[in-house]
């Protein structure tokens, strides 16, 4: 055996060993690595600042019969009709709230109402998105300027006239009578219908005139009684 053999047998070995070595403390590291979590990264923080805790307030004095609730999803008082054509705005409606909303005590929506307190021209997109989908759900959507607020008898009008009752009258009544789509009254009389249109079924076409009965034929026998050669019936 040459001299040098067994240095090389020992070289390789020693390498295999520390390879091994490198690779077990690499799992054992990779293993004890904690998962991310996300305590001591939050805080609480208030829902309302100094301005909008005044806003509630206002809205509470003014509407003591109704809710007030805050910072409401716009997705949760709104619903698609059709879901296909719709999908292109619930990702848009997912980001956007509404500041404050007024329900009755039983959660039927009144109104929406949104604070002005930026000229952002995003803002002012979003504002216009909310208004076109709430008055697409009949739902009345306010929007006040903190420093300018309505006086609570102008606020509870604004309020009530978005209510059903105080609707029907100032409008004049549907033919059909009102309808409620969960938390949005339905008001609209359905479309009248064309000379040409139909409901259900298409109409089958028009049958032919009947032929006119014999003269020999009573009013109390039909038409189909008298014989195949048209002379009446034998009477017995």
């Amino acid at each position: 055996m040459p001299p040098a053999l067994p240095w090389i047998l020992s070289s390789i070995a020693c390498a295999l060993l520390g390879a091994a070595a490198a690779l077990w403390f690499a799992r054992r590291r990779t293993r004890a690595a904690p998962a991310p979590s996300p305590e001591g990264l939050f805080a609480a923080r208030p829902v309302f600042d100094a301005v909008e805790r005044r806003v509630h307030r206002v809205l509470r004095d003014a509407l003591p019969g109704s809710l007030v609730l805050a910072r409401v999803p716009l997705r949760r008082i709104c619903r698609p009709l059709d879901a296909e054509r719709a999908r292109i705005f619930v990702p848009r409606m997912a980001t956007l709230d509404v500041a404050f909303l007024i329900c009755s005590p039983s959660g039927r929506v009144l109104a929406a109402i949104d604070l002005e307190r930026s000229e952002d021209p995003a803002v002012s997109e979003q504002r216009r998105f909310k208004a076109e989908i709430l008055a697409g759900c009949r739902v009345r959507y306010l929007r006040c300027d903190p420093q300018a607020m309505p006086d609570a008898d102008e606020l509870a009008r604004l309020v009530e006239a978005s209510t059903p009752r105080d609707r029907a009258a100032a409008e004049p009544a549907p033919a059909l009578p009102r309808r409620r789509d969960r938390h949005v009254w339905i008001d609209n009389a359905p479309a009248p219908l064309a000379e040409n249109s139909w409901v259900g079924e298409v109409p089958a076409e028009p049958a032919a005139a009947l032929q006119p009965a014999p003269p020999w034929v009573t009013p109390t026998r039909r038409a189909g009684d008298h014989r195949r050669d048209g002379t009446p019936p034998r009477r017995h």
